[in-house]
C-alpha cells in the first residue's frame, strides 16, 4: 500500500522561500491539530503571531494557498478510487428546555 503524504509542500508556489516555509508550518500545524482555528493549532503566542502575519501578508493570496492544496490533493488521489461522504445534517439549539 502506498502512503499518502500529509506534509504540505509549497516549494516554488509563493515565490519566496520564507513564505513557503511559513505556509508549510501553518498547513502542517492545522493538519496535525485537526482544527481550522489558528489559536488552537499553535504552540504559543509567537507562533500565532507568525501565522497571522503570514495570512495578512500582501504577497500571499488565498488563490495561491488553495492552488497548492488542490495540487497536493490531486497528487494524493491520482489513480485511486475516492469516496466522498457528505453529511447535510443540521442541529438547532434555539429551543430552551
Amino acid at each position: 500500500m502506498e502512503l499518502i503524504s500529509n506534509r504540505a509542500d509549497y516549494s516554488g508556489k509563493l515565490g519566496d522561500k520564507r513564505l513557503e516555509r511559513r505556509a508549510e508550518l501553518l498547513s502542517n500545524a492545522l493538519t496535525n491539530s485537526r482544527t481550522s482555528v489558528v489559536h488552537k493549532a499553535t504552540r504559543d503566542e509567537a507562533e500565532q503571531k507568525g501565522f497571522y502575519r503570514f495570512l495578512n501578508n500582501d504577497a500571499v493570496s488565498e488563490e495561491q494557498l488553495i492552488e497548492a492544496l488542490r495540487s497536493r490533493c490531486a497528487t494524493n488521489v491520482q489513480g485511486r478510487d475516492v469516496l466522498v461522504i457528505e453529511d447535510s445534517s443540521s442541529l438547532g439549539f434555539s429551543r430552551q428546555l
